[in-house]
């Protein structure tokens, strides 16, 4: 559901902040992405609402049972989330897995509360957050149902398809390289050790 307010407290990120946010996505390009699939993040790709391109999001998430939790604290802004309203069918990748699903922001306030929690009661950091961007001085068990219709949450069902969307495609040309540079050096250590004996 979207917040009938915009608090201020968490300003959306600078470019420089975006491009840090976006880090992970490199470390899939490069081959590493089972290092980022150890913690609770996930690559969404949607497709570009304007673009019809493929457009990669890094996201904390939480599961429960199959389905799969994110928490916009910028509300409905970012463009990830515009896509998805656009067209619901996205690819979760965790790890080396690339997972076809739909896409549901979720209206119902106990399903909300409930997704909400799993976030505030694995990170202590969430409390802190969750009550700069609702109305709550405080985030608690007893808070938080009166407050879940402010956040934005988007649940992804898991389908039983291929992705039609593709993650990101990792590159392994910086293995290769620093192998050859690693021969060549090697190489020229011999023989040099070799002239100079």
């Amino acid at each position: 559901m979207q917040p009938d307010h915009e608090k201020p407290y968490v300003p959306y990120p600078s470019p420089f902040w975006r491009t840090v946010l976006r880090l992970p996505l490199h470390l899939y390009a490069l081959g590493l992405g089972n290092l980022v699939g150890l913690m609770p993040f996930l690559v969404l790709t949607t497709k570009g609402q304007r673009s019809g391109l493929p457009r990669h999001a890094v996201l904390e998430y939480r599961r429960h049972g199959s389905k799969f939790y994110v928490l916009s604290v910028w509300g409905s802004r970012p463009s990830w989330y515009q896509n998805l309203l656009a067209n619901p069918n996205v690819t979760l990748q965790l790890g080396g897995r690339q997972i076809a699903a739909r896409a549901t922001p979720v209206t119902d306030v106990q399903e909300i509360a409930r997704a909400v929690y799993r976030f505030r009661k694995n990170s202590p950091f969430y409390a802190e957050l969750l009550a700069r961007i609702s109305s709550a001085e405080e985030i608690n068990l007893g808070t938080l149902v009166d407050v879940s219709g402010e956040f934005t949450v988007v649940r992804f069902d898991p389908l039983q398809s291929e992705p039609v969307l593709k993650g990101i495609e990792a590159s392994r040309w910086w293995v290769t390289s620093t192998a050859i540079m690693g021969i060549a050096l090697a190489s020229i250590g011999w023989l040099w050790k070799r002239r100079h004996r």
